[in-house]
């Protein structure tokens, strides 16, 4: 990760309530190099995508540690 952060603009993540994904070691090497980038949900189409992008941001804080 050390070699190529610098590089880093944006992040595709998947689901994130997959636990055999070390979602919280990738969220915070990402805040601990102070990502200003996107990440962008590779999820599939939802009727409601507010209540999506709610789920993802409180999962995302959850992760954070927030």
């Amino acid at each position: 990760f050390d070699l190529v952060k610098h590089q880093i603009g944006q992040v595709h993540m998947r689901d994130l309530f997959l636990e055999e994904y070390p979602w919280r070691t990738l969220i915070s090497a990402l805040a601990g190099m102070n990502f200003g980038g996107y990440c962008f949900a590779e999820i599939p189409e939802s009727s409601d995508p507010i209540r999506v992008l709610k789920y993802y941001r409180g999962l995302f804080r959850a992760y954070q540690g927030l």
